[in-house]
């Protein structure tokens, strides 16, 4: 179970997110260190977007499936732009 919580915070949004119900300790340690790379990347995209974002301009979380140890994940905005 996950939930995703947003709040203001002087103009600015801070994001809580809770995973629960893990399978071990092992498991939550993975899920932490995932989601802590991936949050990171996030911010990055913030404070270095590709483009000057459009304030309604979608984002999106990509990830490819296929071979993913491979491939990085990608933050992308509407645009198809993204940021590594």
């Amino acid at each position: 179970l996950i939930t995703l919580e947003f709040h203001s915070r002087d103009q600015q949004t801070e994001l809580v997110l809770t995973q629960e119900k893990f399978a071990s300790v092992e498991s939550r340690d993975r899920h932490e260190q995932g989601w802590t790379g991936c949050l990171d990347q996030l911010e990055r995209f913030f404070v270095h977007p590709p483009h000057p974002l459009e304030p309604d301009e979608p984002l999106e979380l990509r990830r490819h499936d296929a071979a993913s140890d491979r491939y990085p994940r990608q933050l992308s905005s509407g645009t198809g732009k993204s940021s590594a």
